[in-house]
Formats: C-alpha cells, sequence, structure tokens
C-alpha cells in the first residue's frame, strides 16, 4: 500500500493511498469540528453556541444554493454517501465503483459553499427534534447520557452531540454562519481519498474543484471543552429497567496522549472482565454479576474515559470490588494467554482492514481529524507486545470512578 500526503493551494492537507487492486473508491473530507466546540475564542470575538450546533451544521451542508441536495445528487452517481458529526469532529464520505472525479468535486463544492437559510433552519429543526426524541425513547442511551454528563460535570465535552430540544430551538441563522466561517476553513479540514487511480489526476481533480471556491480565513483559538476538576457523585436514577443496571464511569487523568492508549486499555479489560478471565469468573461466584458485562473506551486529544455496563442486584458492592482491582492494577493481574488473543486479534483487524476500501478510508480520515497518523499507529500495533500494556497501568492509579444505577421494575 503506497500512501501520498500533498497540501493543496488553499493548504488542505490532503492524504492519497494508492491501492490498485481494489475497484471501489473511498473519498471523504473532514472537519476538526464536533459536539464539544462550543466556543469560537479569538483576540476581539468571543462566542459560545447552543449545544448541538455542529450536528446542525452537518444536516443543513447538503443544501446547495442552487436549491438542489447534495445528498440526493451524490446518490444518483451510484455512490454510497454518508456523514456524521463526532465529539470532536465532523465527517463527510462517500464510496463508489464508478469514477470518483465528479463525486469528489461535488463533495469539495458542497463542503465549502454552505446555503443556510431561516426558513430551512425552523424546518431542519423539527427534523432533529425527532432525532433527540428517539434517543431519549432508549433508556439504555438516558442512563449513558447521564453517566457521561457525572463523569464530565458542565463540561462541553459531554453535551449530547444532537444537543437539548432546548438548545436546538436556539439555533439561529446567526450562529450557523458564525460557527461555519471560523470552524470550516481550509487549515480546519482534511480530505482523505483511498483509489486505484493515479495519484496525479487525484490532486488534479481536487485542485479543479477548489479553484472557483472561496474560502473562510478566520481562525479561532482552541478552547477547552474539558475543564472540571473531576467527576460529581456517584447517583441513582429510576428508569424502569426490567433489571437492575449499574454503569460504571471511568475517567482517565493521563496516558491518554498516546494515541495507542485505548487498544491498551482494552486489553487490560479483557484480562479482567472477558468470559475466561478469572477476575470476572470471581465476581461471578461472589453473586456480584448477572450475565456478562460490556464496556467502551473512548479517547480524544483532551481526555479518555471507559464505561462498564452490567446487571447486578448488588451493585454499590460491585463497583467497589471493580474500583479496588482498578485502582491496584499490576502486571501480576495480566492473563497473557487472554492477552496474546487481544495482540493478535488487534492485528488481525487492521490487516481485514487492509483488504476493505471503507476500513482504511474510515481510519485516516478519523485519525486525519486528530492529527494523528493511521500509517505511524499501524506500524506500531504490528510491533506491539504484552509489556506495552504496562504503559497504561499508571492512568488506572490516578483515574477517578463513579457510578449510576438503576433499580428494576416492581411486578
Amino acid at each position: 500500500m503506497k500512501f501520498f500526503e500533498y497540501q493543496t493551494k488553499q493548504k488542505i492537507k490532503v492524504t492519497y493511498v494508492f491501492q490498485p487492486q481494489f475497484q471501489k473508491s473511498y473519498c471523504g473530507i473532514a472537519c476538526a469540528y464536533g459536539g464539544k466546540d462550543s466556543y469560537v475564542k479569538t483576540k476581539d470575538f468571543h462566542r459560545c453556541f447552543p449545544a448541538g450546533l455542529a450536528h446542525f451544521i452537518e444536516h443543513k451542508l447538503f443544501s446547495m444554493p442552487d436549491q438542489k441536495d447534495a445528498f440526493v445528487m451524490l446518490s444518483k452517481m451510484n455512490v454510497d454517501i454518508n456523514a456524521y458529526t463526532a465529539v470532536d469532529k465532523t465527517l463527510y464520505f462517500f464510496s463508489t465503483t464508478e469514477k470518483i472525479e465528479a463525486p469528489l468535486k461535488l463533495l469539495l463544492q458542497m463542503y465549502f459553499t454552505p446555503h443556510f437559510t431561516e426558513e430551512e433552519i425552523e424546518h431542519e429543526k423539527k427534523i432533529i427534534f425527532s432525532e433527540i426524541e428517539m434517543y431519549e425513547d432508549k433508556k439504555e442511551n438516558v442512563f449513558h447520557q447521564k453517566l457521561l454528563e457525572a463523569l464530565y460535570p458542565g463540561d462541553p465535552f459531554s453535551f449530547s452531540i444532537a444537543g437539548s430540544k432546548e438548545s436546538v430551538e436556539r439555533i439561529t441563522l446567526k450562529d450557523l454562519s458564525e460557527a461555519y466561517e471560523y470552524f470550516y476553513t481550509p487549515q480546519n479540514s482534511r480530505i482523505v481519498v483511498v483509489s486505484h487511480e493515479e495519484k496525479e489526476k487525484v490532486f488534479q481533480w481536487i485542485e479543479e474543484a477548489l479553484e472557483p471556491l472561496s474560502f473562510s480565513s478566520k481562525t479561532t483559538e482552541k478552547t477547552s471543552a474539558v475543564y472540571s476538576l473531576k467527576p460529581s457523585s456517584s447517583f441513582h436514577l429510576n428508569l424502569g429497567f426490567s433489571q437492575e443496571h449499574v454503569e460504571i464511569g471511568i475517567r482517565f487523568t493521563e496516558g491518554f496522549q498516546d494515541s495507542l492508549f485505548c487498544h491498551w486499555v482494552i486489553g487490560i479489560f479483557e484480562c479482567l472482565f472477558s468470559v475466561l478471565a478469572p477476575f470476572e469468573t470471581t465476581l461471578r461466584k461472589e453473586k456480584l454479576l448477572i450475565g456478562e458485562l460490556d464496556y467502551v473506551v473512548t479517547q480524544t486529544s483532551e481526555t479518555a474515559y471507559a464505561t462498564i455496563d452490567a446487571i447486578s442486584d448488588q451493585s454499590r458492592k460491585l463497583f467497589q470490588r471493580i474500583e479496588h482491582k482498578l485502582k491496584n492494577l499490576s502486571k501480576k493481574d495480566f492473563h497473557f494467554k487472554i492477552l496474546n488473543l487481544y495482540i493478535k486479534q488487534l492485528k488481525a483487524q487492521e490487516i481485514v482492514h487492509m483488504d476493505s476500501i471503507e476500513g482504511i478510508g474510515d481510519e485516516i480520515l478519523n485519525l486525519s481529524a486528530e492529527n494523528g497518523s493511521y500509517f505511524e499507529d499501524v506500524e506500531r500495533i504490528r510491533k506491539m507486545k504484552e509489556e506495552d500494556f504496562e504503559k497504561a497501568l499508571p492512568a488506572f492509579r490516578t483515574c477517578e470512578m463513579i457510578y449510576a444505577s438503576s433499580k428494576k421494575v416492581k411486578s
């Protein structure tokens, strides 16, 4: 696999991966602006935006100045188009077996040609209200969101990506226009193409698409989205679950600066919480655990956190056992058979990505928005050994932990 780094005349960074064995191509553009980015701050200007604005812009960016819908236009070009907003980025991308020149140019035109109107904004609010209602109808989503808000009390990092009905209702045309102007800039954008096309052609198409467009020259200081010193207290919710749920939140204060931190934490969790793990077996024998544990690890440039979900009728005691174990982790807790299996799976996953145009494209686009390097990470994963996971041990000793519980409904 050959890859090339390139910078357009407008200073947009481009990563091109040449994959001659694929008939399919992948094209995407990322904006380093997501749900946590609620502030614009310059020397002379400071604005605080409503939560959910990045997600709102993602919805409306497909509207073109000529009243056409870029999503519909791209779909008619036989491309599989998608977009989503994350906590720290917004991504727009497609894959296709057809020629990429026309859809690539349209994607870039759409991204750099915003068209916001008062009427369309009010119409979109109703659509997003429906999204929020669907999310809030799922008890598990509400449970997780409340825990995240307690892990990062008052921080924009913990805001729901879509915002709340109240915050979305406050969004104005001025909000969309100013946020776009400050965040959707060449310096804050990254283009990724994975294709069998010759790189010279691809770079030429990108330049041709960008040439007639205008670009914002505004810049904003990167403001922190995590400024709370520690989580708030553990809490209880009555959400009407059929069984007692507990969700443990772990907020890391160090170690997350390394791009492989997430993999190290997952490997350690596998040693503790997988079905074959001795600690998980002990929890089950002590009747602290009903069913299996599930966990998710999230890592950004500013922070990292993990959540552990379980069903237990002794939530407080389960939390105390897990907290004590994680706070006192040592190399002795590594189950090397499990850890080696995880390493093999991680390496196999990267090989699978190499055989998937969407797998490679999504990984590179995600990391490019964070100024990360997919190719450096892949090389490090190939060389990964058991002792690498010891680098995450100090992060567990200094982490902050809380839990939320919800008792089952009595029949």
